[in-house]
């Protein structure tokens, strides 16, 4: 009795939560659209024009009561308040009519103002209402869920060919689902309807909206979040597409600090400020054509190698996977001895300090407070700010002692099995 009591209670608050979720949507639409103020503009127009009724045809209001010898003020209120909202809404049942000249001139005045009025607030109205029926669409899931699902994979942005990105990505990423990717942008109902048409992306969740509005974040569960990655937007200038990101990676940092997020940004003086907001790992584009250029003149076939090192559709591919804790502070020659009789992978190194930068300096400030000594306390704590995520150390020497919370980086042959823990570069 008491589980089945038990069961009842969590259904009930399971209820409640999305009927909660449902009325702040419509309570976010209806202010988007500006539905609230329409409404208040029809209210004060109601109050205006029965006030004005009672002063004006106050005659009248008499005579629309049945017993006129006992009147009081909510009879004249009522009356009023009806003759306001049947004209308002051009009704026109024509019971109560203004008498004098005065009182015409202030119903047509009337009249004109709420045919505009009205028709502001239905129109928004239905198009709120509208709106609501495309998210509901579109999404795949409700709000609720998406705000409670964990182990999401968070697209912020639009990109040109997005539909191409999506499936790299899920080829890559073993296990992931069409139904646990979240894309978040500003972006029409065309553009949405055009990528899910195909039927493998079909299933795919959007949130449209200003992606680096935390209205708009929080409609999605940012805390229990695989990976969120911030796609340089196709909309506008460089400067105005970097910015964005930036403002982005602040606010999802805001709602969910151990987040972990990887930004694309086209320019790379914006470095310091993604840094600033706490972003794990940085993409520069540009940057990587001007190297790759570079390494081409210099060495020949790096082109090939890298295209083909980042391409999934090759035999062979570029992955990162946690090594384990019993190699943590022994040296990489043991580890690169141990991988070597194990596996047919290639280890080109290891990479430091992996997972958020918020997780590395709470780690890194706990084990700086272990020391007794002031002075090396003092030296351990400034080196918190020194501090690099996802630091790659390439071909070290076999001496190298490994650090905590690193990796190993691997090329390996695609048949192989993605052991767990594996992150695919």
């Amino acid at each position: 009795m008491f589980h089945f009591f038990v069961s009842v209670g969590t259904a009930a608050s399971q209820k409640l939560e999305e009927v909660r979720d449902e009325i702040k949507t419509f309570y976010q639409l209806f202010k988007r659209e500006s539905v609230f103020k329409y409404l208040f503009l029809i209210v004060l127009l109601m109050v205006i024009a029965g006030a004005l009724f009672m002063y004006l045809e106050y005659d009248k209001v008499i005579a629309a009561n049945p017993d006129k010898k006992i009147l009081t003020d909510f009879d004249k209120i009522t009356t009023v308040l009806y003759w306001a909202i049947v004209t308002i809404a051009t009704c026109g049942y024509g019971d109560i009519t203004p008498g004098t000249n005065a009182g015409r001139i202030m119903a047509i005045i009337i009249l004109y103002l709420s045919v505009a009025t009205v028709s502001l607030f239905s129109a928004n109205l239905a198009s709120a209402l509208t709106t609501k029926k495309i998210i509901e669409r579109l999404k795949g899931k409700g709000i609720a869920m998406l705000r409670k699902q964990k182990g999401l994979f968070i697209l912020c942005g639009w990109k040109k060919n997005m539909d191409d990105l999506v499936k790299k990505i899920m080829q890559l990423n073993h296990g992931l689902t069409t139904e646990e990717i979240v894309i978040i942008a500003d972006i029409n109902e065309e553009d949405i309807n055009r990528f899910k048409a195909d039927p493998e992306l079909s299933r795919v969740n959007f949130i449209q909206g200003e992606y680096y509005n935390t209205s708009v974040l929080n409609g999605v569960n940012l805390k229990d979040s695989r990976k969120v990655m911030v796609l340089a937007d196709s909309r506008g200038n460089e400067t105005e597409v970097d910015f964005r990101t930036i403002m982005a990676v602040i606010s999802i940092k805001s709602i969910a600090s151990t987040a972990y997020v990887c930004a694309e940004v086209l320019n790379h003086q914006y470095e310091s400020y993604l840094k600033i907001a706490m972003c794990d790992e940085m993409i520069f584009i540009k940057d990587y054509s001007r190297i790759l250029i570079a390494n081409a003149s210099y060495s020949t076939g790096v082109a090939h190698i890298i295209q083909d090192l980042l391409d999934p559709d090759t035999d062979a591919v570029l992955v990162t996977e946690r090594i384990p804790e019993k190699y943590f502070g022994r040296t990489f020659g043991d580890y690169r001895n141990d991988v070597h009789n194990q596996t047919h992978d290639a280890l080109l190194g290891v990479l430091e300090n992996t997972g958020t930068l918020f997780a590395m300096k709470q780690y890194a400030l706990k084990e700086a407070q272990k020391i007794a000594d002031m002075s090396k306390l003092v030296g351990n704590l400034g080196k918190l700010k020194r501090i690099e995520c996802n630091k790659p150390v390439l071909n070290p020497p076999g001496s190298y002692v490994i650090p905590n919370n690193s990796m190993g980086i691997f090329v390996r042959r695609v048949e192989s099995a993605p052991t767990e823990g594996a992150v695919h570069g």
